[in-house]
């Protein structure tokens, strides 16, 4: 059977085209919304990594609903072209170059954002190293990017890939709970039962203050996710900026992240081979993450 005809049989697929989303993938927001309640109090939104555009439309129809009095600040970026949506500012932009950290804060007019979700994954090239490695690079610029915009009490979601028996989910949540709080001891609803982190909908309720409000960091595959696909979500919550030490410095991290940033080659600088070699390595590194597999040759 052709890739187009499980599409077409894909009960998700059928619903985004009758609804109106771009892609099915808005979906599987939309669920994870069903568990977390993402869009609770969010008045800046960003989405990494937007295009085609289905989450954000997502973040459009939740916080800018027709009639909506005050509605809230989007803002969109990626590399890839993205047709206009309604109230959503569209940056075309790499979230791995330190500049872009200004250009995002100046289209949130200096706010922070409530919530950060980014969908993105490199182009599969079929070197599957090259593919991990790629994406843990996409993800490690994600968050770099993410943390300075983060406000008090943020939620921040990106994608990841786990295999059976993979041990990157407890790596990351070990990593990233620092940031985002649990409710404090004596808050937390009690209960004995709890489901399987890994499964949406687990009937858990530790992580939910009295407020009904989630914290910490949870690993989640909505049901919208297709059952054959490695593809999980990483739902960050309740961001605790005086967890970052004084010495964060979105620059230096996102030059750490991208050491081979074409900005760093100024015409005056390219003067050595050694720099001739580095430049071309970072040409190779960018074409793969399109696609292009023959860059650099």
């Amino acid at each position: 059977m052709s890739r187009s005809s499980a599409d077409k049989r894909d009960i998700y697929y059928r619903l985004c085209a009758g609804i109106g989303y771009r892609a099915r993938s808005a979906y599987k927001l939309l669920h994870l919304d069903e568990e977390f309640d993402l869009f609770r109090g969010v008045r800046v939104a960003c989405d990494f990594c937007a295009a085609p555009g289905s989450w954000s439309q997502v973040l459009s129809r939740k916080l800018r609903p027709a009639g909506k009095k005050d509605p809230a600040k989007i803002v969109s970026i990626d590399l890839q072209p993205m047709a206009p949506l309604a109230g959503v500012t569209i940056l075309h932009a790499d979230i791995t170059v330190p500049s872009t950290l200004n250009k995002m804060m100046d289209a949130m007019e200096e706010e922070k954002a409530d919530l950060v979700v980014c969908d993105g994954a490199p182009e599969v090239t079929g070197v599957h190293d090259l593919d991990a490695y790629l994406h843990a690079q996409l993800l490690l610029a994600a968050l770099t990017l993410a943390l300075p915009l983060l406000a008090p009490g943020a939620t921040l979601i990106f994608k990841i890939f786990l295999s059976p028996s993979d041990p990157t989910g407890e790596i990351l949540i070990s990593q990233l709970e620092p940031f985002f709080s649990y409710p404090q001891k004596g808050d937390e609803l009690i209960d004995d039962t709890l489901g399987n982190p890994y499964e949406e909908g687990g009937c858990e309720v530790k992580g939910y203050d009295r407020y009904g409000r989630r914290g910490g960091v949870w690993v989640r595959k909505p049901r919208s996710s297709r059952a054959g696909s490695a593809e999980h979500f990483l739902v960050c919550r309740n961001f605790n900026p005086d967890t970052l030490p004084p010495s964060f410095d979105f620059k230096s991290l996102s030059h750490s992240v991208q050491s081979l940033s074409l900005d760093s080659f100024s015409a005056g600088e390219r003067t050595s081979k050694e720099d001739e070699e580095k430049e071309r390595r970072w040409q190779v590194i960018k074409g793969y993450t399109i696609g292009d597999l023959d860059c650099g040759r």
